[in-house]
């Protein structure tokens, strides 16, 4: 998540060096709710996105923001990472919610941003 917004004052999010911290599932969910310019970062593979499906988002009129961290299938790191998310997201002070398979992807990716 950005570390620009008020997000852990006012969700439990569990700290973490680098970036805003973690979130549960349902904390992730009820941000998204809350927060209509928060955005969901899907940073998994084109391969995973579709073996395994997109989040569904449909019930908030979102839909996940798609940027792999690493690129299928030499799984390298994605070096246009930063600056594909940054040209994706108009309001720069959004708070940026990632999601991967385990966490580690996605911890990168924060930490990045």
């Amino acid at each position: 998540m950005s570390k620009d917004n008020n997000i852990a004052g006012t969700y439990e999010v569990s700290p973490a060096a680098g970036y805003a911290g973690d979130v549960a599932p349902a904390v992730a969910w009820k941000i998204l709710t809350e927060r209509k310019d928060a955005i969901l970062v899907d940073v998994r593979t084109r391969a995973e996105w579709n073996f395994v499906g997109l989040p569904d988002l449909a019930d908030l009129d979102k839909k996940p923001a798609l940027v792999e961290w690493q690129v299928f299938p030499t799984m390298q790191p994605n070096a246009e990472f930063v600056s594909m998310l940054s040209g994706a997201v108009a309001d720069k002070s959004a708070p940026l919610l990632f999601l991967c398979r385990s966490g580690a992807r996605s911890a990168a990716a924060a930490k990045a941003m």
